[in-house]
């Protein structure tokens, strides 16, 4: 049996004093998702109560954020980072709903396999059947999200013409790890847009061990990354991706602040063959490093001295390897 001390007042640790254990989780809370078990209404404060969607425990998530530590009386603080575990339940067949409305300051982590292929126990999110983007911030106030951290998800969008995995139009400091993006083998031969696509401004955010662009049919994306807003892409880190686009790679609007960012280590190039087009388009003040890039024309815009140490395939059959720099 446990104890437990109530202090009322005030608990004072003198010099040399220690203070040991595990300190729990936090003010936020943990919320589990599973579409077998799992039931609509739920609370989804254990997997014996999980819910049934993504997008009913972002609901919760965001109320409870809202409420600051889930008390009515205290609404200051808005920062509480809550987590989302979805359990892997299967593949393309038994996908988790598209979100639509991401949550701020929270983690959300897929609890299946590497997310690639077609294969069963993955966090699959999107519908091919329903016409829509996998995720989406299109419901979220402002259309922002700030601190949504996403984690070993497999997001596959509807099969249509401007369409994509995942659109946003505002995204801050957010971190995206070990996820795919895509469209799905089943939804049909027309390309989507973009693997990740951002229409606003996309700044202070870490894209790393993604495979972007991929396709699981006879189709794939037209671009891997569309970047093309008018806003901020300053302060990113984009690093050790496969990204793949049949048309683009990585297509930022020429001129646009991209003070800050690194696209460094990356994979870039369209599938079984070049970007017809580019491999990365560059924004202003954004450094490419290290890059392997098979594309028409392989770095866009860019200006001396932001160019260090990339590797081009020429001529898209991997027959010429250079030491790409450009004044």
């Amino acid at each position: 049996m446990g104890q437990q001390v109530n202090v009322y007042r005030e608990l004072k640790f003198y010099p040399g004093a220690t203070v040991s254990g595990a300190p729990g989780q936090g003010l936020g809370r943990t919320y589990y998702v599973n579409n077998v078990t799992g039931t609509s209404g739920a609370s989804g404060l254990s997997w014996r109560h999980a819910m049934a969607e993504p997008s009913e425990a972002i609901t919760a998530s965001e109320t409870y954020r809202a409420l600051g530590q889930g008390q009515s009386a205290d609404t200051t603080n808005d920062y509480i980072r809550n987590t989302i575990i979805i359990q892997g339940t299967g593949r393309y067949d038994n996908p988790y709903a598209a979100i639509q409305a991401m949550p701020l300051h929270c983690n959300i982590i897929g609890l299946g396999d590497w997310p690639c292929g077609l294969g069963e126990g993955m966090v699959v999110i999107g519908d091919w059947e329903s016409a829509d983007d996998a995720i989406s911030n299109e419901d979220n106030t402002g259309d922002i999200t700030r601190g949504c951290n996403l984690y070993n998800l497999h997001v596959s969008s509807y099969a249509g013409t401007g369409y994509s995995a995942m659109k946003v139009v505002y995204m801050y400091r957010s971190r995206i790890e070990d996820c795919w993006f895509g469209q799905n083998v089943a939804g049909g031969a027309v390309p989507i847009n973009a693997g990740i696509e951002c229409t606003g401004s996309f700044s202070g955010n870490l894209v790393r061990h993604c495979i972007i662009g991929q396709r699981n049919g006879s189709s794939a994306p037209n671009i891997g990354m569309d970047m093309v807003f008018s806003g901020s892409g300053a302060n990113n880190l984009i690093e050790d991706n496969i990204i793949f686009g049949t048309v683009t790679g990585i297509l930022c609007t020429a001129g646009t602040n991209w003070e800050g960012s690194v696209i460094r280590n990356n994979t870039i190039g369209g599938i079984l063959a070049q970007c017809t087009s580019y491999g990365i388009v560059a924004g202003t003040g954004v450094l490419i490093v290290n890059n392997y890039i098979t594309a028409a024309d392989p770095i866009n815009s860019a200006a001396a001295g932001e160019m260090i140490g990339n590797i081009i395939v020429d001529d898209g059959t991997g027959g010429t390897l250079t030491e790409y720099a450009r004044s």
